[in-house]
């Protein structure tokens, strides 16, 4: 059994990197490649099992686990399974495959009950994690707030408990990962703890599995970079998702559109908004004390409860991180199309002629901004984004975004803005396991 395990294992392995390894290959050609590497496994089902042929219940478990291997639907697959869970009921691992097997042909109910079953015998893992899956599917099709609620939270507990039980299960945490970044946009990021550990696990996930074979992996870990505009490693982990697949679209497309996005932040900073020099000092002499509104009359109260009254920095002043007792204004020289509607992206300029980028984050439809008004932020979150030209498809990046997740702390025009401009952003569920 030890050297079927084996091949089995490598058989996955085959099936996962192909892409990587052929990547000219159509989906119709991988189909091809892995039924011929997993048909002949069946021959290799060790005799004392063999030998009892139909009539053994292991026997039929093997041959539909191997069929399972396959990515596309086989009824002869599930007719092994069937008979497998049908000779010996109390078999977790052929419910498990059972309910693999009947997903691929969008059966989910029985899919769920084929994996509640096999829970009911053993709690593995991997079943824990399907289960998991499969919930948090029923959540993006569940309309209730409420139910949708009770189901992310149960899809979170399994993969917890998948974790806990196999903490070297890829998949376990690459779903755990997925359960914690749906959680931390389903509460409309009240709590930001779901992000830090749907990171931490996307992280072991990565650890544990080969780099070139989970095009998906990559791509939602991409998106906790993204969201955390950490761009260099955005780009590098959309990178090798297109590798690992080079016929996934999703992943593909998001590339293009973040490296145009950055691309035209580049310009329009070392521009200065394609603006007439005479143009850029007007709004240069026209950033006044005035525009800093209450900021630079009013205490303000920090996280830990002290008041204390800010300080006007320039631009150039800042360093990267969360600039604490320190306040900016600028005028704005630049709006930057985005192809997502957040985060709400400008360019400003301050007195001392220093240009930066501006990236508002939960902010609803009605809020805008126009060339020459003021911006004003408290204690701005400073991020500085390099990025060498080969890994961006051009010429280098490099400039400083303002990252400001709370709109209500702006000034525009000196003014606070109406709470009717902030919207929490949310996304959508359907991440790819």
């Amino acid at each position: 059994m030890d050297v079927l395990e084996d091949k089995i294992k490598e058989a996955k392995r085959f099936r996962d990197s192909y892409y990587y390894n052929f990547p000219q290959s159509t989906p119709e050609e991988k189909s091809q490649a892995v039924r011929a590497v997993v048909l002949p496994l069946i021959q290799d089902i060790p005799l004392d099992i063999n030998g009892q042929c139909s009539a053994s219940a292991n026997y039929n478990y093997l041959c539909g686990r191997i069929l399972n291997i396959c990515e596309e639907y086989d009824a002869n697959c599930e007719r092994y399974l069937l008979r497998a869970v049908k000779l010996e009921p109390s078999m977790a691992d052929a419910w498990h495959e059972l309910g693999e097997c009947v997903w691929k042909k969008k059966d989910f109910k029985t899919a769920t009950d084929c994996y509640k079953k096999s829970l009911s015998y053993t709690r593995s893992a991997k079943c824990l994690a399907s289960l998991a899956l499969a919930l948090r599917y029923c959540a993006i099709q569940e309309k209730n707030v409420e139910s949708q609620m009770k189901l992310h939270e149960e899809a979170l507990q399994l993969c917890t408990e998948a974790v806990e039980r196999n903490p070297n299960d890829e998949n376990a945490w690459q779903i755990l990962g997925n359960s914690y970044l749906a959680q931390f946009f389903f509460k409309q990021q009240r709590d930001r703890e779901p992000m830090g550990k749907a990171r931490e696990a996307y992280e072991r996930a990565l650890q544990l599995t080969d780099k070139h074979c989970n095009a998906c992996l990559h791509y939602n870990y991409s998106t906790v970079l993204k969201f955390n505009q950490e761009y260099r490693e955005c780009l590098n982990h959309l990178m090798f998702a297109t590798l690992c697949d080079p016929r996934f679209s999703p992943a593909k497309e998001e590339l293009e559109a973040i490296v145009s996005y950055l691309h035209r932040i580049n310009l329009q900073v070392q521009r200065k908004g394609k603006l007439s020099s005479k143009k850029v000092q007007q709004f240069q002499n026209a950033i006044c004390n005035n525009d800093y509104g209450i900021y630079l009359k009013q205490r303000v109260r920090d996280k830990n409860g002290q008041e204390k009254m800010l300080k006007a920095v320039s631009l150039q002043d800042l360093k990267e991180g969360v600039n604490d007792g320190v306040v900016i204004c600028t005028r704005i020289i630049a709006v930057i199309p985005n192809h997502e509607t957040v985060p709400y992206t400008f360019v400003g300029i301050d007195k001392e002629k220093t240009c930066c980028a501006f990236a508002v984050l939960n902010s609803s439809n009605l809020f805008g901004v126009v060339i020459g008004d003021s911006i004003t932020v408290p204690e701005p979150h400073v991020i500085d984004v390099t990025i060498p030209a080969e890994e961006c498809k051009g010429e280098n990046i490099n400039f400083r975004i303002v990252r400001v997740t709370n709109p209500l702390f702006l000034l525009k025009n000196s003014k606070l803005l109406d709470i009717k401009c902030v919207a929490m952003c949310s996304m959508s569920t359907n991440f790819i396991s």
